[in-house]
């Protein structure tokens, strides 16, 4: 029980399936007659028009589908006459018409397969077989109602693929059942066994395909607006991200990457605080501002410009430990693509050592140094 209902839950794909129109079947209903001193077994056969219809559901949750779960299914027979011989002898035989009204099967339970290599599956299903039926024969006339739970089996191959899904080759076992002792005259029995050749008939309907399995990439590595390996944590980001430019989910997560995660989705660079800077070492860094607050101050007049003034916002945090003593050079010299401001203080809300606004050849891009002393820690803030 706790096997299907895990299998159950993984089923997040449901179809409706009917029965093309004009789509027909063999029905075979074996009689057996116990009476007049004697057992007789014969068969007939008619070719009846089929409907019906299920509610299945696939999974797991992704294309190629391994599992199949039928919810609901019916099947309906159309009205048949069927005419038999018992009991031949050299005085004739005994004529029997047995009329059949509202032959329909019924799943009773929800049923779950497997399918194989070549898409097909078998339930361990429970089926309801109703009917009204009318015995006729020179000897006795019955009439009644079977409704008969049985557990013949049930097969189908499916073909599944681009939001269409078709149960063809089915095959349902025998059925067997009783005619109620109540309906027949005294010392008679009669025993039924209900086959169906499906033939070419199908059950068909449409789904709506899940969508595929994120890159592996996605769902780990760094924060979507920080540049790393391939990918990034936040999942939905990533697979939208990866959607517009796959290489962010098989080379690295750069630049580009970070830029369409802040136009996406809205991701803020994990460094957008002070407490929360991201250590660099000596070289070359990419970064990004995008969708960062600004939790530093202004900057001083020296550091001002005529346009801005000592407005710095946006900002994002970074910090610094030199392994000895030495001149710092902290530049976005000609490479960003924003009007740049850099600060460096001695802590969180502490001291200003150095700042740049506008560093000549550098354009609206900036540039600053500062003596760094071997084993300080500096706090290095760069925005707009």
């Amino acid at each position: 029980m706790l096997t299907m209902l895990a299998a159950c839950l993984l089923l997040e794909t449901p179809a409706n399936l009917g029965v093309p129109g004009d789509s027909s079947g063999t029905l075979t209903l074996q009689i057996a007659i116990d009476g007049f001193g004697d057992t007789d077994v014969q068969s007939a056969s008619a070719n009846v028009g089929l409907g019906g219809g299920s509610n299945i559901a696939m999974g797991p949750n992704a294309e190629p589908f391994s599992l199949i779960r039928i919810d609901n299914a019916q099947w309906f027979f159309a009205d048949t006459d069927l005419q038999y011989d018992f009991f031949c002898g050299p005085l004739g035989c005994l004529g029997v018409t047995v009329q059949l009204r509202n032959i329909r099967a019924i799943l009773l339970n929800p049923t779950l397969g497997g399918l194989d290599g070549g898409g097909r599956a078998n339930f361990d299903a429970n089926w309801l077989l109703e009917a009204d039926y009318v015995f006729s024969s020179a000897l006795f006339e019955s009439n009644g109602s079977i409704s008969t739970p049985t557990a013949p089996g049930y097969a189908a191959t499916f073909d599944i693929g681009n939001g269409i899904v078709t149960m063809r080759d089915i095959a349902l076992g025998s059925i067997n059942s009783e005619v109620p002792p109540d309906s027949l005259p005294a010392g008679l029995s009669v025993s039924l066994q209900t086959t169906v050749n499906f033939g070419g008939t199908v059950q068909q309907g449409n789904y709506t395909p899940p969508p595929p399995p994120p890159p592996p990439a996605c769902g780990g590595g760094g924060a979507c607006a920080d540049p790393h390996g391939p990918g990034c944590d936040d999942l939905d980001c990533c697979v939208t991200v990866c959607e517009i430019n796959p290489a962010c989910c098989t080379d690295e997560w750069g630049l580009d990457c970070i830029a369409l995660a802040g136009e996406f989705c809205g991701a803020i660079p994990s460094n957008d605080r002070c407490e929360n800077a991201r250590p660099l070492e000596l070289g070359r860094f990419p970064f990004t501002s995008l969708n960062s607050d600004t939790d530093g101050p202004p900057l001083i007049t020296s550091c001002g410009d005529q346009a801005t003034a000592i407005a710095f916002v946006g900002d994002v945090w970074f910090s610094h430990t030199p392994f000895q003593d030495n001149g710092v050079v902290v530049s976005t010299c000609n490479h960003a693509d924003f009007d740049t401001r850099i600060a460096v203080y001695d802590s969180c809300g502490g001291t200003l050592l150095a700042c740049s606004n506008d560093e000549g050849p550098c354009g609206q891009t900036s540039q600053c140094s500062f003596a760094g002393v071997a084993g300080q820690t500096y706090l290095i803030r760069v925005g707009g």
